[in-house]
Parts: structure tokens; sequence; C-alpha cells
């Protein structure tokens, strides 16, 4: 496993900056933000820059820097609804899929292994299982659309979306087979979930977000975290995980995600994960302390 930490954690600076800023603090790899209207690249730049010179420019920055392209996170709205996957319209679910395709471009382009999307969201109207078999659909032609250009494809299960707790996501996993998710503790724990909720979900992980978290919480100082980096790490490895960990602070208003010192908590937390896995590597077989 290896550390990265998220472009779009550093948005009052532009982007030569905050890739400046990841590695002087020692990270190898960065999950590049395409978030309509709320980062640094858009899913709208794919179309009034171009797929290949936008990657071409990403590419230079990125490689100047000693780094990596760890995952390309695309959010093709500013809200979970109107391409969500789960959508009832056929006709937006189309649109959705076919909107992705310039971001799985791209991020084939910038040397990324993988990409990752939001699951959708439960219709109130409907019994909950109509919504998920729909997004499952959808996902499916995503996921081939992804594999076609030698990509893997994960969901992130978060608050407010169809697949907001561990069994949820569970039960989209098995309805699309091949679906990865990209798994951040921080949004189950927020809504109540365990470790042990949690950790049967470890197989389908294809990437790793972390930032801190607590039952109610989304985004937590380290102080009041109550994450278990170094269990984490253990279960990660055992389970055979061999990607990215990557630091995901955000400086947002939803969720009170604003009320943390994103530099100071990225290093706080890049240390945790980096002592946590060091006594992975020393004796894997002996339980390390808590790291929390």
């Amino acid at each position: 496993m290896r550390l990265a930490c998220a472009d779009y954690t550093w948005p009052a600076v532009d982007h030569r900056a905050a890739l400046d800023l990841i590695a002087r603090l020692g990270f190898a790899g960065v999950d590049v933000g395409l978030f309509a209207g709320g980062s640094h690249l858009r899913p709208e730049h794919l179309a009034t820059i171009g797929v290949e010179r936008l990657a071409g420019q990403v590419r230079e920055r990125v490689e100047t820097r000693g780094l990596v392209v760890a995952d390309v996170f695309v959010q093709l709205a500013d809200d979970f609804a109107r391409y969500a996957p789960s959508h009832p319209d056929e006709g937006v679910r189309a649109e959705a899929v076919r909107l992705l395709e310039p971001a799985l471009d791209f991020a084939a382009a910038v040397g990324s292994g993988g990409v990752t999307v939001l699951p959708g969201i439960a219709h109130p109207d409907e019994p909950w299982h109509e919504s998920i078999n729909r997004a499952a659909g959808t996902l499916g032609a995503m996921l081939r659309a992804a594999e076609a250009r030698g990509l893997r494809l994960s969901v992130e299960p978060h608050v407010e979306s169809i697949i907001d707790t561990p069994g949820r996501t569970a039960a989209l996993v098995a309805a699309c087979p091949g679906l990865g998710l990209t798994i951040d503790y921080a949004h189950f724990v927020c809504a109540g979930a365990t470790e042990d909720d949690i950790e049967p979900l470890l197989p389908h992980v294809r990437h790793v977000q972390a930032r801190g978290g607590a039952p109610g919480l989304l985004q937590a100082s380290a102080a009041e975290n109550t994450i278990d980096w170094a269990r984490m790490v253990r279960a990660l490895t055992h389970v055979g995980y061999d990607g990215w960990l990557t630091t995901e602070y955000v400086w947002a208003s939803w969720r009170d995600c604003d009320k943390v010192d994103n530099l100071t908590e990225t290093v706080c937390l890049r240390d945790r994960l980096r002592a946590a896995l060091s006594a992975c590597q020393d004796d894997t077989s002996t339980p390390a302390a808590g790291t929390r």
C-alpha cells in the first residue's frame, strides 16, 4: 500500500500549488477530482479544453512533481440526484453513461488504474430495491465502458446515498458483479456503523480514502476521530489489498466539512497511516497497537 492525497483537499489554491503541497508532504500519489462546479478540474473542462490536452497538462504537472495519479473521482453534477445511476428516467441514466465516457478517456490518458463514481440515491416513492436494481444496471454499463479502456470502476458508499450502510453496499455489489468499492470509513462511522460492520466489504475494495470520522461527524479532527487506523490497515492487508490509501480531507460547508484544519489533519493522518503500515510490515502476525 502507498499513500496519496486528494488534490481537492486544497481548493483555495490553484491546481499546481495543490500538487506542490502534496509532493512536499511526501505523498507518492494524487487522487484527481473531476467534480462539476466543485474542483480544480471539472467534467466540463473535458469539452472546453479537450480530453487529450487536459490529460497532457495534468500528466505533466503530476510527473514533474514525482507523483502518479492514484485515482480519478468523477462527479457529473453538483448534486446527488441529477445524473444518479438510480434515476427513474431511462434517458437520464443513459446520459450519465455518455457523460462519463470522456472522463474515462481522461483517466486512462493520465495513467490512473481506475475511476470512482457516486452510486445514486434512493427514491422515496418506491421500494428501495427498485432504486438499487436501476443503479446496478447503470453502473454495469459504466463498468463495461471502463473495462473497455483498461480501467476498473468503483462506487463510493456515502451518507445520503443509496448505499449509506454496509448492508446496502453489499447488496449493490452483489447486484453488479465486477463493481468495486472506494471505501471511506468516515461515511459509515458517521452514521453509527462499526469496523465489524465495515470489514466484510473489504474484499470488494478497489480504492481507499481516509479522513477522521466519528458518530455524527463525517469529517473529524484527530482528537475527535474514532476510526482505528492500525486495525483498518491490518484488515486491508489480511484481504490482500495492495492499492492506495488516500487522505481525503475536504473543505466544504456540506456536513460541516469546513470545521477542521485540512493541512494539520492531513499531516497528522499521513503520520498515523505511515505508522500503521510500518507496524504491518514489521510483523504482520502480531496485531499492532491501535493508532487513533
